[in-house]
Order: structure tokens, then sequence, then C-alpha cells
């Protein structure tokens, strides 16, 4: 068997403890909860360990010199396990000592890559208390480094993905780093603006012409976007058994499938980069008809396997019957769009048929217009299917003109049954394998009888018209989601950390077509640096 195959057989990865001790000067300063947001998440970008599929499970302890003010209260509240504390025996480098862990400064120090491997990754100095200036020490199985290294701008070297490099090995700490992006240091800004805290909570809003259009066309506006709260309520009274709780379980197996077909690697970097540093070890396979370089060097950073899937790879008879079909040969040579959006099911069928023994739980995700914000498994339902609902104030009813009549050979939708709730979104959902076996198996019979029609229409006749033989956890948009399908929404709640927000306040783990908010793809594009150029060569700042 191929050695990336055996590798699928995924052990559920145990949390590994590491501590993170810091100290933060002037805190009652007015910059010091910019400095605390920097520290405490690019800690928790760390996280994940792509090879070892592995996850840290971080406690962080601030040592403070002042009166913590409610600013820096908030920013420690976005982190469940970070607690600020004016007593300083509680965060000397003994707490540390016998374990993995970090002692550090707050103030302009940003972490790089895992915290499980970043004693590994670093070159020791002298001992930080022999040393003025800012100094970092790592620690692991009782064994110290310490860094105190000091960058300056012409000596950074930074790789494709803007993270500051020494030879081919990421630096597991960068100082000064606000200090140097202040400076006018180009190569700094990619690294700390990363971090860079928004101004205040807002509601974003849908920049899109193509929305705009639709709800003009309807002849709806700010009257009916003002009801969604109490549309969505009604929704959730009316179909109760679809709106059960979500049954949470302990470490599963996971994997996210995705289709990709497009010539640059951008989206997929953005997907997969935020994927792990929202916390999922989950394995992830990209379905495509070319693996090039820029997608296979994505895949190789953030632990993605790039397959060019048309033909079975275990002797499946099943799987080889299907991949003999003519739209799965036309789907090889030309991989078009329209034909993406329905055989995304055929590809997830064919590849469960092999190997959904390996898995728990497995998830469908839009590459092109999808992030991550936490793991989406850690907030869906241990069984059965988690899905959303686009925004409750737009029903089927409106969408009559796509629902009604969809398939080529004008298969019955069933449409009038479910006129009154919205749309359910296809372009993210999750469930364990048995029912998502079901899932791809129905929609690819209904393919194959009706046609490649509306893909989201299928999905969404499945669900209300009951054909499911699974359980259905069912979330609206606007409370309670693990997926934000915000397309249609005309604003969005988002807040100084650039989260995005349900209206209960509850961040989204997964946020869906982001693309048509401009305040949210400029961000976006701020978070996740990518030099395309480098990407291609496997290159550095420092090798050009």
């Amino acid at each position: 068997m191929r050695a990336w195959l055996l590798a699928a057989l995924l052990v559920p990865a145990a949390a590994e403890p590491v501590r993170v001790v810091g100290t933060l000067n002037d805190a009652a300063a007015p910059d010091a909860a910019q400095h605390l947001y920097a520290f405490l998440r690019s800690a928790s970008y760390g996280s994940v360990h792509v090879g070892r599929r592995a996850r840290a499970e971080i406690d962080a302890i601030i040592a403070l010199d002042a009166p913590a003010p409610p600013e820096l209260t908030r920013v420690a509240a976005l982190f469940p396990w970070c607690v600020l504390t004016q007593d300083a025996s509680k965060a000397g480098r003994g707490v540390v000592a016998s374990t993995r862990g970090v002692v550090a400064p707050v103030r302009g120090v940003v972490f790089q890559g895992s915290l499980l491997d970043a004693f590994e990754r670093s070159a020791s100095g002298p001992p930080c208390e022999t040393v003025e200036g800012p100094c970092v020490s790592l620690y692991a199985q009782g064994a110290a480094k310490h860094i105190s290294t000091r960058h300056t701008c012409d000596a950074l070297c930074q790789d494709a993905f803007g993270d500051v490099v020494r030879g081919n090995t990421l630096v597991p700490v960068v100082f000064d780093a606000k200090r140097l992006a202040d400076s006018g240091c180009t190569k700094m800004q990619k690294v700390w603006t990363r971090y860079q805290l928004r101004k205040n909570d807002n509601r974003a809003r849908n920049t899109s012409p193509k929305t705009k259009k639709k709800w003009t066309a309807l002849g709806l506006g700010r009257e009916r976007w003002s009801s969604r709260e109490t549309m969505a309520k009604q929704m959730v009274s009316r179909r109760p058994e679809l709106f059960q709780s979500k049954k949470k379980c302990g470490a599963t197996r996971d994997v996210i499938f995705s289709v990709y077909n497009y010539d640059d690697a951008s989206t997929l970097y953005a997907f997969m980069r935020s994927l792990r540093e929202a916390g999922s070890t989950a394995d992830a396979v990209v379905f495509t008809h070319r693996a090039h370089t820029a997608l296979l060097a994505v895949g190789r950073r953030y632990g993605a396997r790039i397959l060019e899937y048309f033909a079975s790879l275990t002797g499946n008879a099943k799987v080889e019957e299907i991949m003999q079909r003519p739209h799965m040969r036309e789907l090889k040579r030309t991989f078009p769009g329209p034909l993406i959006k329905n055989y995304k099911f055929t590809f997830m069928y064919c590849y469960l048929l092999e190997f959904g023994s390996n898995y728990d739980r497995a998830m469908f995700a839009d590459v092109r217009d999808l992030y991550f914000q936490r793991d989406p498994f850690a907030y869906s339902s241990c069984s059965g299917l988690t899905a959303s609902t686009e925004t409750a104030s737009l029903t089927i009813e409106d969408r009559k003109h796509i629902h009604a009549d969809h398939y080529p050979r004008h298969c019955p939708t069933g449409w009038e049954q479910f006129r009154d709730v919205p749309p359910i979104n296809s372009g993210a959902f999750l469930a364990d394998v048995s029912t998502m076996l079901e899932i791809v198996r129905k929609s690819d019979a209904v393919v194959e009888a009706c046609g490649a029609g509306y893909d989201q229409g299928t999905f969404t006749e499945l669900i209300y018209l009951n054909r499911l033989d699974h359980a259905v956890s069912l979330s609206t948009t606007e409370f309670g989601s693990t997926f934000g399908m915000i397309c249609n929404s005309l604003d969005v709640a988002y807040d100084t950390f650039g989260e995005v927000r349900d209206e209960s306040g509850m961040v989204y783990p997964v946020v869906h077509q982001f693309d048509r908010f401009g305040e949210l793809q400029h961000d976006l594009n701020r978070r996740m640096p990518l030099d395309p150029q480098l990407l291609v060569a496997n290159s550095t700042t420092c090798a050009r």
C-alpha cells in the first residue's frame, strides 16, 4: 500500500500539555491589549503539529505589573486557557521547567509554528538570566534552550507564507515584531499585521453586487432583513425534529473533503492555514484534475492530500465502475465548475467506499470562499448530519425560480412542502461516515436520475423531505450554527478581534462566502500573506 494511504489510517491526536508563561510590563498602557493579543493568538495558532497530527493543550499564565484594565481582560477572555495574575511567583521559570513550555516577555513577541516542536526548532544561546533585553526560554523534558537573537529588517528571511525562517527552518519566536513593523520594515509588517486588532466591533456590510441585485429583484429590503431573528425562531418551532441538539463526543478520526480547480493555490492556502490555526488535526483531501506545484506546496506545509482521483486506489469494483462514467471522464479532462458542484458528491462517495472505515466523521467544505475560526469538528454533532441554513430572512418561496424546477430532466423537487423555510447551504456540512455515505450516495443517485441540477437544491430536498435515515442537527445562520452561511446576509457581527459572530454573539467555527464582504476579504488577505513566486520556487526572500 502506498505510504500516503498508510498515513490515512488516522489515530486520533492526543493533546499534549504545553505551558506558556508570559510577563507583561506596562500592563495599564493603551497598547498592552494589542501586545497580549498578538502573544496569545500566535500561541494558539501553534496548537497543531501538522506532521505528527498532534494537538497541544495550552495553558497560559500572564504576570502583570498593574491591575488589568477592561480591554486586557477582554483579550484574555478570548482564550479560556489564559490566566492573568499580579503574583509574579506564579509566573516563574520553575512553573515550566519540568514540562514542555515557554517563558517569554509578552511585548513584541510572536510565536511561529507549532509549540510542540518549538524547542527542537530553536538554537540555544546564553541563559536568559545573563542577557540584557528580551529573551525567551523553551523547555522540553527538563532541558532548556534560550533565545535572545534580535532581528534587523535587512537580515530577515521569509518564506512564501510570510513566516520568518532560518535556512529552511521556521523560527519559533520573533522578537520586536511591532517595533520593526512600525519602523517601516515590510517583511515584519507581514508578521505583525496578522495580529492587528480592529478599532472596534461593528457590523460588516455585504458589498457583493450579486447579493444587492438579488434582494432588489425580490423587492425586499431592510424591513425583511430586520425580521431575521424572529423568522429564525419561527422556523425552529415549525421543524423541531430537524433542530436536534448536537451530541458531543470524544476524540474522533476526522477527514475534510474539498474540490479545487484553480490555477493558483491562494484560496487553498487560506483554507488550509486557517484550518490548522483553528486547531484542527483532521485529514484533508483535495480532489483536483491537476496537482500543480503550488497546490502540492500548500499541501505539504499544512497537511493536505492533493489527489487526482479518477481511478480506484484499492481496486474497488464499484469505484472503478463509477469512475468510468462519461461525466467522470469529462471531469478528468476539463474539471469545469458546473460539473464539480454536483459531482463533488461522487468523489466523496468513492473515497469513503475505499477508506471510510478509517474515519469516524467527514466534512465537505468549499475552498474558494471559506475559512475557519474554530475547529468545526469540536462544534458539530458526534452522529448524524450537522448543517446550516442561510439567513432565515430569505425563504424557498423567495428563491422559487431556483428550487421549483432545476433538474435537466425536470424531476419534481417537492419545493411546495418547504416553501416557507430558508435554503440549506451545501457549501459546508459535516456528518459521521455512515450518514455522509448515505448523503453522497443518495445525492449521486439523484444526479444520475435527474441530471446535474442545482446542487444546493438537491441537498435541501434530501433534508426537508426527510429522505435521510439518520438524525439531523440543523441550525439557522442566525443562531448556534457551526457554519456561518452568510452569502445572502446583508451584514454580520464583526468584532475587534476580526472574528465573525452570529446574532447571539457566538463565534462561527466556519465562515462561508466571506468574499461577498469587502471588509472580511481585506482582513483575511492581511492575515494570510502569500508570495506565489516563492511558493512555486520553494524559496525564501534571502535566496532571491
